[in-house]
């Protein structure tokens, strides 16, 4: 409940230094969803994943087509990093999807 049509996504990271980071979600030309942090502690951060879970019942975040197609296998989300010191880098980060049937019909994992 954060005033704003679309909820933000909360984040808890845990590790050497816990802390929560909360993500505001805009839809950025209609097409594109946008996630900013607009603060993190400045702490070292080794890797991050984040799964989110399907279903009609658990989902918060959801997908308009077929996240297993071949086409959207080759997706990629764009990821900006901005330090602390005003440094960016930007990254064309490759999505995985898990629970795809490949070829035989076995799953992913």
């Amino acid at each position: 409940r954060n005033g704003n049509p679309i909820p933000d996504l909360f984040v808890a990271l845990r590790g050497q230094v816990d802390f929560d980071l909360v993500g505001r979600i805009s839809i950025v030309n209609n097409t594109l969803l946008r996630t900013t942090f607009a603060t993190a502690p400045d702490v070292p951060i080794r890797s991050f994943t984040l799964r989110l879970l399907g279903g009609a019942r658990t989902a918060s975040i959801g997908a308009t087509r077929n996240l297993c197609s071949k086409s959207s296998r080759r997706e990629k989300a764009q990821v900006d990093y901005i330090g602390q010191n005003g440094k960016v880098r930007q990254v064309d980060q490759t999505l995985k999807v898990g629970g795809c049937k490949q070829r035989g019909g076995s799953h992913r994992r």
